[in-house]
């Protein structure tokens, strides 16, 4: 009852800044979009790309609570400095557990798949694969304030399952081309600077609101961390 708990904790922080800012960014697109439409244009079908959009911030706050990041609450208690010590900056060192590691890949591949189904430019290996990585920096500084590991192993990772996401987007837009040009098209599409912006209100909220110190002992971490 109690993980239940912290993961409804953790999911309501996460979650209610990110449909807050996902919210008023894609309807401030909408409108700048649609003062650019002729009145003889017909209106996109908008269903699948907030379907996609609300799948992408389950898809972020999943991977915060699997990763466990470092929160304020964390800092505030103060960090030790044996804990802050704890990096790893050697790639492929002899101590990685590639099961461990393969997942980390598998766990960035929906954040790869869904960018371009939601904003601008994802569509775009290179930018894709930088989303990727820059969102993967900030949870393992955020790992400086707790007992996890700040791995650059991780980082490879998480940014190789974006690009890997994003490839399989560019498989499946190229078989079906007509569904994805109806439901997800350009027209659908958010600028690409709100993807930065929805994205830092979640991962903000998490950093800010929540406040158990060893959450991720909850979670799948324990698991992994066992392989």
């Amino acid at each position: 009852m109690r993980a239940i708990v912290a993961l409804g904790y953790e999911a309501v922080c996460a979650l209610v800044p990110y449909a807050i800012a996902s919210g008023v960014n894609a309807h401030r697109s909408h409108v700048s979009a649609r003062r650019k439409q002729t009145s003889a244009s017909k209106r996109p079908s908008m269903w699948a790309h907030r379907l996609a959009v609300a799948l992408f911030g389950i898809c972020l706050f999943s991977i915060l609570w699997i990763c466990g990041v470092g929160t304020f609450a964390d800092l505030w208690r103060g960090t030790s400095l044996r804990t802050m010590l704890n990096i790893n900056l050697v790639p492929f060192d002899a101590y990685l557990n590639w099961t461990a590691w393969a997942l980390n890949v598998v766990l960035f591949v929906p954040l790869g798949l869904l960018l371009p189904c939601c904003w601008e430019g994802f569509d775009r290996i290179g930018h894709a694969a930088l989303f990727g990585f820059l969102f993967s920096l900030a949870i393992e500084l955020s790992q400086l304030l707790n007992f996890r590991v700040t791995d650059i192993d991780d980082l490879i990772a998480n940014t190789l399952g974006a690009v890997i996401g994003c490839l399989i987007f560019l498989a499946l837009r190229a078989v079906f081309p007509r569904w994805w040009g109806r439901h997800l098209g350009p027209q659908t599409l958010e600028p690409r600077s709100n993807a930065a912006k929805d994205a830092a209100a979640l991962f903000l909220g998490v950093f800010f609101l929540y406040a158990s110190r060893r959450h991720a002992e909850m979670g799948i971490v324990n698991f992994l961390d066992r392989l």
